[in-house]
């Protein structure tokens, strides 16, 4: 009698116990990427906040629309990056004013048109959009709080210190329909333009 090699059923389980292990490492790892590049994201913008305030507590005053960023902050320009690369995917920031409000507006950037907000965000957007409501508002939704998602594509014609239109349509609780968002740093007791 022959003895015909093969593999036991504990060996064939086994090896699919490692096989599952090795997937989930792999799908958590894809988790602790995106949640990295979330996290990121959301410095980014406390950046820039931490930044113009640093420029309004100085000059006690934030400076006009229209001017290079660089020119106005010196050396604390060198810590906000524009665009901002995450992934292969990059985002424009842009600080201006919403009436009598001092804003920041982010959006994912075109890959076909540089220098311009991506008309079509994806998932992945709207989880950075999401994130950065969370760690600012405590919550996600996009129609109140200090984070706004809104529907329109900012054009901007300078992503450092841009004239922002503040006519924009709000965007639903959860941000499915988003292109941007919209940071309120507050209201302006004094005269707080140059």
């Amino acid at each position: 009698m022959k003895k015909r090699a093969g593999f036991t059923l504990v060996e064939l389980a086994i090896v699919l116990v490692i096989i599952g292990i090795i997937l989930g490492a792999v799908i958590k790892g894809q988790d602790l990427i995106a949640n990295a590049r979330a996290k990121r994201f959301t410095s980014e913008l406390r950046k820039w906040e931490v930044v113009l305030w640093t420029y309004y507590d100085r000059h006690h005053k934030f400076f006009s629309t229209g001017e290079n960023i660089e020119d106005k902050l010196g050396g604390l320009a060198d810590q906000l990056h524009n665009p901002l690369d995450l992934g292969g995917k990059k985002y424009l920031f842009a600080f201006g004013y919403n009436d009598t409000q001092p804003i920041i507006v982010v959006c994912p950037e075109d890959p076909n048109n540089t220098g311009n907000c991506d008309n079509t965000p994806d998932d992945e957007d709207i989880f950075y959009f999401k994130s950065a409501d969370v760690a600012i508002d405590g919550s996600i939704n996009a129609t109140e709080g200090l984070v706004y998602g809104i529907t329109n594509t900012p054009s901007i014609t300078n992503w450092n210190a841009g004239d922002i239109s503040s006519s924009w349509n709000v965007a639903s609780d959860n941000y499915s329909n988003a292109k941007a968002i919209v940071y309120f740093l507050g209201s302006l007791s004094y005269n707080d333009k140059d």
